[in-house]
C-alpha cells in the first residue's frame, strides 16, 4: 500500500542491500515488511508529537480516507518544516538497518 510520505521517505536503497543476502523470498518480504512498519511507527510518531491535541483525530482520519492531497495539505499548514522533520527522524532508523544489514553480510563471508 503507498503511504502519504512515500515520495519523500525511500527504503529502495534497503532493499537493494536485502537483495545481496541469499534469502528465500518469505524471509525478504518479512524483512521489507518490518523496515515499512518501523518506518510507519516512526512517521507517525513525528507527526502526532508535533500536532496540537485537537488536529490528531483529524490527521488520522485523512490518513484513514488515503487522501494524500489532504494530508499534505493538512500537515504543511500546521507543522512546520513537516517534511524536513519526517526525514531526520527515519534517517537513524534507516542507518540502523543498513548497518545490520552489513552485519549480516560479513557473517556470511
Amino acid at each position: 500500500m503507498k503511504q502519504f510520505y512515500d515520495h519523500i521517505i525511500e527504503i529502495d536503497s534497503l532493499i537493494i542491500e536485502l537483495d545481496q543476502l541469499s534469502l528465500k523470498p518469505q524471509e525478504k518480504e518479512h524483512l521489507i515488511a518490518i523496515i515499512k512498519t518501523n518506518v510507519h511507527t516512526i512517521i507517525l510518531d513525528v507527526i502526532l508529537s508535533e500536532l496540537p491535541e485537537k488536529d490528531k483525530k483529524m490527521f488520522l482520519a485523512h490518513v484513514y480516507h488515503d487522501n494524500h492531497d489532504h494530508i499534505w495539505k493538512f500537515l504543511r499548514a500546521r507543522i512546520e518544516n513537516v517534511e524536513e522533520k519526517m526525514i531526520l527522524a527515519t534517517k537513524k532508523l534507516k542507518e540502523e538497518f543498513h548497518n545490520d544489514i552489513r552485519v549480516l553480510k560479513k557473517k556470511k563471508k
